[in-house]
C-alpha cells in the first residue's frame, strides 16, 4: 500500500527540489524587487560557473502515509575540480543515506575521465559516459535559477559582510510547473493535479562578499492523494560551500577497482 504512493511522492519531491507583491530589504534600505532578484541571480550564476566547488549538502525527508512514516536523510561532501574541462575533471563524493533505518554509505571519485565507486565492499571503475548518475550528483550542487513570475515575496538584509536573501514561492506556480515535468518524465498519469498541494515553499541564500552564493536552504511540504491512498511529505535540504578553488583530493590506488569498462 505504502509503497505506490511513497514512490511517487519521492519522485515528486526530486522534481519539487529542482524547481528552481514587492520584497524589501529588511534593513531600512528601499530595494525593488527586481534589483533583489538580479543581484541573486548575479550571485547564482557566479557559482554555478566557478571552475571548482567544495561543500557539504544536506537532505531530509518525512512522509507520512495514513498510520506509516518513513524517514530519509542523505549526506554527502564533496569537491569538484576543473569543473569548465570536462577532460581534466577531477571529484570526489562522500554519501552517507538511511532509509527505513538502513545506513548506506558510497565513495565516488573521478579522474582522468574514469569513475571509480566504492560501496559495501564493492569498488568498480567505469568510464564517466557509463555512470549516469554522475550528471545528477553534479547538479545537486548547482542552484536552481528562479524565475520572478514564480516568485510570491523576497526579503534581502545584510548580516555584516553576507547578505541574507529569504524567498517565498507561489505554491500554485510551483504545482503547475512540477506537472508539466512530470508529464514530461512519466507520460500520461492517472494522477490528477487536483489531488495535490505544494505548501510553504521557502528558500534561504546567503551571499558572500565575493559575490557567491556560500548557503542554501531550501523547506516545502507536499500534500498528494494516489489511488485512494493519501500522503504528506516534507523536506529541507541544506547546501553549504566552503571553497571555489580547486582543493586537493586524496585518490586512493585505483588498482584494487573492477574495470566495468571491459
Amino acid at each position: 500500500m505504502k509503497k505506490r504512493i511513497m514512490s511517487l511522492a519521492l519522485a515528486v519531491i526530486c522534481l519539487v527540489g529542482m524547481v528552481g507583491c514587492s520584497g524589501s530589504s529588511g534593513d531600512g534600505e528601499k530595494v525593488s524587487k527586481k534589483d533583489m532578484i538580479k543581484e541573486l541571480e548575479t550571485a547564482m550564476k557566479k557559482t554555478n560557473e566557478a571552475d571548482s566547488n567544495a561543500g557539504t549538502m544536506e537532505l531530509e525527508m518525512k512522509a507520512e502515509v495514513d498510520d506509516e512514516s518513513e524517514e530519509i536523510t542523505m549526506n554527502y561532501d564533496f569537491i569538484f575540480n576543473n569543473l569548465g574541462d570536462m577532460d581534466k575533471l577531477e571529484g570526489m563524493m562522500e554519501l552517507d543515506m538511511t532509509m527505513s533505518k538502513t545506513n548506506q554509505k558510497a565513495t565516488v571519485y573521478i579522474k582522468d575521465g574514469n569513475v571509480y565507486m566504492e560501496m559495501s565492499g564493492y569498488k568498480v571503475k567505469m568510464d564517466d559516459s557509463e555512470f549516469t548518475e554522475l550528471d545528477s550528483l553534479q547538479e545537486q550542487t548547482n542552484l536552481a535559477l528562479l524565475v520572478e513570475e514564480q516568485i510570491d515575496s523576497i526579503k534581502m538584509k545584510k548580516d555584516g559582510d553576507d547578505k541574507i536573501v529569504t524567498i517565498e514561492l507561489k505554491d500554485d506556480e510551483i504545482k503547475e510547473l512540477v506537472m508539466e515535468q512530470m508529464e514530461d518524465t512519466m507520460g500520461s498519469s492517472s494522477f490528477d493535479e487536483e489531488n495535490m498541494d505544494i505548501k510553504n515553499y521557502k528558500i534561504k541564500y546567503v551571499i558572500n562578499k565575493d559575490g557567491y552564493i556560500k548557503e542554501q536552504d531550501i523547506t516545502f511540504k507536499v500534500t498528494m492523494e494516489y489511488l485512494g491512498e493519501k500522503g504528506e511529505v516534507s523536506m529541507a535540504a541544506n547546501i553549504k560551500y566552503d571553497s571555489f578553488k580547486n582543493k586537493d583530493i586524496d585518490f586512493p590506488d585505483f588498482k584494487d577497482f573492477k574495470d566495468m569498462n571491459n
